[in-house]
This record gives C-alpha cells, sequence and structure tokens, in this order.
C-alpha cells in the first residue's frame, strides 16, 4: 500500500533528493525508538514509585543499572525521575530538529520544481505557448508544484507514523499481545474499509477542486486585463456572480476533503478507548493484580495518548495522498511532456557558434509555416536576404503573416520547413548567441510594474546600468524632455503595464529599451503605430541617423514609414515580393 507511493516520490525527485530522501527516514526511524523507550519509561517510573520489583527484568544488565538498583527507594525514584526528564529533552529536541531539516527539504523540493516548471515553459518556443492559456502556466507554477511537494511530506509522515506504531506495538505486545492483537486487527480492517470507501471520491472532487481553482485564476486574470471593456459593457457583475459561483464549489470541494481527513479520528477514539476499558474490566473481574495493572494502564493510557493522534495522521496522510496525487501527476507530466526539449536545448547551448559576431547576412531559405491548428500556410516557400547595415522594410496589410515574418527571424517561432540562416549559420543550432544581437520593439509593448529606469534596464544588472547610455537611448526615442520633467524622473513609477503613461509614451520607453543595449540588428514590428506623425517622423529619422552598421528591420501597414529604407518587401496575396520602387 506504501510501496507505490514511496516509489512515485523517488521517481519525482531529483537525485540529490533522494538521498536526503532517506536520511530524513532514517532520521525518523530513530526519532520513533526513542518515542519507544519514552513510553517504556513510565510504567519503569510507576513501578519504582508502588515499591515493585517486575521491572527489573526488563532492564538491561550494565553496571551503571546494577548500582541503581542497589540505591534506597528514594534515591531510585529521583535518579530514575531525572534520566527520564533529561531522556524526554534529548527525545524532544531530537525530533524538533528532524522537523526542521523535514521541511527544509521541502522547501527545497518546491523551489527545486517551481524552477525547473518556471524554466521550462520561459524557455519553450513561442508556439507553444499558443497552446496553453497563461492561467494554467501560473497554476501549475504557484499551486501545483507546491501541493505536488506535500504529496512528498505525506509520504514521509506514512513512513514514520507506521515506524511508530511498530515499535509501540512492540513495546505494547511485550506487556500484553492478546490485547494489542485484538486492537490492531480491528484498526486495521476498519481503516482498509474506509481508505478504500474514499479513494474514488477524493480524487474525483480532487480533479474537480484543480479545474475550479484553474478557472479562479483566469477569470481574474481576464476581468483586470480587459477593466475597461467589462466597465462599459457592464459585464463586471457576470465574471463577479462567475467566480462566486466556482468559488463556492471550490470550497464546498474542500469542506468533502477535510471532512474525508478528519472523519478517522473520533472513530480511532472510540475504539481505543473502548477496548482499553473492556479489556481492564475483563482483569479486574479475573482478580488480576492491581499492584500489576496499574503500571501495564498506565502505559497503556500513554501509549493510547500518542497512538491515537499518530493513527489520525496515518489515515489523513493516506486520505490527502490522493488529493496530492494529482498535482503530481501534473508536474511530473508537464516536466515528462518537454524532457526531450529540455534535453534538446542543454545540447544546443553547448554549441559554439559564432552568430554573436553578426559580420554579413540574414537569409530565409525556402521558408514554409503553418499554425498547428490549421493546414494552411502562413508562409509557403519565402526567400529573403537581409545584408549587414540595410535598412528594410516589410509591408503588408493586417493578417499576411508579417508578425509571423518577424517571429521567424527572431527565433521565437521554428520554421516548418527551410532555414533561417545568419552567416551562413542556422540560428537555432543556438539561438542565445543569435539573440545577442537584437533589439526588439513590438507592437504592444509591456512595461513592469516599476521605475522607468528599471523598465529600460528590464531584467538586466542595475550594477552594469549607464545612465548615459539610458539618456542616449531615451533622447533617440524622443522622450527623453517628458522623463526628465518628472518630478522623480527616471525613478517614477510606472504602474502595471504603464498603466500610468499614454500609449504612446509606452512606445518610445520600449523603443528606449531596445535602443539602450546598442544592438547590431533593430527590428520593429509596428512599433510606431502608437506614435503621432510628428513623433513618428522624429523617431524614424533618429533611427535612422544612427550608426550606418545597424542592419534596421521594419515591419509596418503604412508605407510613409519606409521611406528611408533601401529594400521594401510586400506581402500580397501569400506571397512575398521585393518592391522596386516606394510608390
Amino acid at each position: 500500500m506504501i510501496l507505490n507511493p514511496i516509489n512515485k516520490s523517488l521517481n519525482f525527485l531529483g537525485k540529490h533528493h533522494k538521498k536526503t530522501f532517506w536520511g530524513v527516514v532514517i532520521a525518523n526511524i530513530f526519532s520513533s525508538f526513542l518515542e519507544m523507550i519514552s513510553l517504556a519509561l513510565i510504567p519503569i517510573l510507576i513501578s519504582v514509585m508502588l515499591k515493585l520489583e517486575d521491572y527489573e527484568n526488563f532492564l538491561p544488565n550494565f553496571d551503571i543499572i546494577e548500582k541503581l538498583l542497589a540505591k534506597n527507594h528514594s534515591e531510585k525514584f529521583i535518579l530514575l525521575s531525572i534520566f527520564i526528564i533529561l531522556f524526554f529533552i534529548f527525545k524532544n529536541a531530537f525530533i524538533f530538529l528532524v522537523f526542521y531539516f523535514e521541511q527544509r527539504f521541502l522547501r527545497s523540493i518546491k523551489i527545486f520544481n517551481i524552477d525547473r516548471l518556471y524554466n521550462i515553459y520561459i524557455s519553450l518556443p513561442l508556439i507553444e505557448h499558443y497552446k496553453y492559456n497563461s492561467a494554467l502556466l501560473q497554476k501549475n507554477i504557484l499551486q501545483e508544484t507546491t501541493t505536488s511537494a506535500n504529496y512528498i511530506f505525506c509520504v514521509m509522515t506514512i513512513i514514520r507514523e507506521l515506524i511508530l506504531f511498530l515499535f509501540i506495538f512492540i513495546l505494547l505486545f511485550l506487556y500484553n499481545s492478546l490485547m494489542i492483537l485484538s486492537i490492531t486487527l480491528f484498526l486495521a480492517l476498519s481503516s482498509t474499509i474506509y481508505l478504500s470507501f474514499i479513494k474514488k471520491r477524493i480524487k474525483t472532487y480532487t480533479n474537480i477542486g484543480v479545474e475550479l481553482r484553474e478557472y479562479q485564476i483566469k477569470n481574474i486574470h481576464q476581468v483586470f486585463s480587459s477593466l475597461k471593456e467589462t466597465k462599459i459593457y457592464n459585464t463586471t457583475s457576470l465574471f463577479l456572480n462567475k467566480f462566486i459561483k466556482k468559488s463556492f464549489n471550490l470550497e464546498s470541494v474542500f469542506i468533502l476533503l477535510n471532512l474525508f481527513v478528519k472523519a478517522p479520528r473520533p472513530l480511532i477514539e472510540i475504539v481505543i478507548v473502548s477496548s482499553i476499558l473492556i479489556f481492564v474490566s475483563y482483569l479486574i473481574q479475573i482478580d488480576y493484580s492491581l499492584e500489576k495493572l496499574i503500571p501495564m494502564l498506565g502505559l497503556l493510557v500513554l501509549a493510547c495518548l500518542r497512538l491515537i493522534p499518530s493513527f489520525n495522521s496515518l489515515t489523513s496522510s493516506f486520505t490527502r495522498l490522493k488529493e496530492y496525487e494529482v498535482s503530481l501527476n501534473i508536474v511530473t507530466g508537464e516536466i515528462t511532456k518537454f524532457k526531450n526539449f529540455i534535453i534538446d536545448r542543454k545540447q544546443k547551448e553547448n554549441i559554439k557558434i559564432p552568430i554573436n559576431n553578426f559580420s554579413d547576412n540574414i537569409k530565409l531559405d525556402k521558408i514554409y509555416f503553418n499554425f498547428p491548428d490549421s493546414e494552411k500556410p502562413v508562409i509557403a516557400n519565402w526567400n529573403l536576404e537581409i545584408k549587414k547595415g540595410e535598412r528594410v522594410g516589410i509591408i503588408g496589410k493586417s493578417g499576411s503573416g508579417k508578425t509571423t515574418l518577424i517571429n521567424i527571424i527572431l527565433g521565437l517561432i521554428k520554421p516548418v520547413d527551410g532555414q533561417v540562416l545568419v552567416d551562413k549559420k542556422d540560428i537555432h543550432l543556438n539561438l542565445k548567441p543569435w539573440h545577442s544581437n537584437l533589439g526588439f520593439i513590438p507592437q504592444e509593448i509591456y512595461l513592469l510594474d516599476d521605475t522607468i529606469l528599471n523598465n529600460i534596464f528590464f531584467g538586466s544588472s542595475t550594477s552594469d546600468g549607464n545612465l548615459e547610455k539610458v539618456k542616449i537611448a531615451l533622447k533617440s526615442a524622443e522622450i527623453y524632455d517628458f522623463v526628465m520633467s518628472l518630478p522623480e524622473g527616471l525613478e517614477t513609477k510606472v504602474g502595471e503595464r504603464g498603466v500610468k503613461l499614454s500609449g504612446g509614451q509606452r512606445q518610445r520607453i520600449g523603443i528606449a529599451r531596445a535602443l539602450y543595449r546598442n544592438p547590431k540588428i533593430l527590428i520593429l514590428d509596428e512599433a510606431t503605430s502608437s506614435l503621432d506623425g510628428t513623433t513618428e517622423k522624429n523617431f524614424i529619422n533618429n533611427i535612422f541617423d544612427l550608426s550606418k552598421e545597424k542592419t534596421i528591420i521594419i515591419s509596418t501597414h503604412k508605407l510613409d514609414t519606409l521611406k528611408r529604407c533601401n529594400k521594401i518587401f510586400e506581402i500580397v496575396d501569400g506571397k512575398l515580393n521585393l518592391k522596386n520602387s516606394i510608390n
């Protein structure tokens, strides 16, 4: 029953975590041994207090024990009491230390899997992200990784409690085998029946809970991303009502799952207490020695006080296993799904390709591309060459494939057929050197909820930041005067997605971000769509007046923007044509 969860846990853990897992298990075995000794000391203490001699048969034959037995009754009791106090201090200190390292181990598992899943998702090709809802990715990274680590915690709890149960069982068995066998058999039978009864129900409710949590994240994300539309169209109450309804359903699922976890405790208490009282009553009826009964009763009561929470923890952990197994399968499934991609990416990262020294040309050779859910090609047998230092324009109607072409040049999308060559090297052999050449300005600029300065650095180390380069980039983007006029200047907070700035200002911050890196190749995808005519004209002039060594690629639907380009490609009826004239 426990072997399958252990195997699942070991398969889920990394190599370094497996060793720690077994280390924690061994520490828990020793903790359980200490628990057994601490319980065994109590009837001995009671026997000493009652001046009984039976306890001597249970003590090892050591010199120090012999000397203790030679003491008078009062000294025996005092010395034994001191020993028990010191032993309990040591036992509880050790158990606390084990718990501390257990929590550190679980933290390490959570961080390891958050890092692993986060890294997989952000490293996936852009085309893979089209298949996902961002709410699902957020849920997997934030919730499922944590819940899957709780599966490991439950397995360790089960192992710990089973070992403890075994040690206490052995101790009690030495005192009275018949009673312990009867109670254990009844508890094991009732637990097995209970767990088999709730097994399928837990899995069903847990799957429902996963879907409801995903909906919650999706709903919140959709509402706050479209706040203007929801207010104008008066649909906020619709989103809210759906959210409240799903939240109510989710909380109802939590109630049922918690009931399944809590239900065994009352049953266990009733069974154990009733069994002890019936057994003691039986012993009294047969005139069992009261002096012998009191130490045994003390042991039974203390053992039960320890076993009741232990058994409850055992059954609740088995119950939780089914709940957490869903999350474990999700995380394992995602990692397994992209295992080959991860291996391939690591291999490519080790390939040394001198693309970071872009010196000749960019060439698209017989490129073919269609989206996975469509058989119709967006790009079919397109050829394109851009030489270093050229200013190239790409023009076409909305939906003609301009952005897809730009994404292919950037390396964000890999063509189904054909190659993207830079200096005769395929960029997809290792994208990192290629990306080090690029500055990219998309149509929709994403701004961090941070300062203007940090939005220009955009993840780059601020210690490496050059304020003079920042000012030059701001001037080229036609926004320097505006930024300097703000009370806090570069330290001005822009708000979530740059909500405190206008569309044009956000666009220019994004432009400054790209220019700050001084890229060899600057790619603009409808980057001037939010700028007014004068600002756009000045910006384009600034861009084209940069170093003649810089290669510029501009995608737009406005022909006037491309007047200074020395080569223009036009997308018409699914074909890429070189225009002979700006007119």
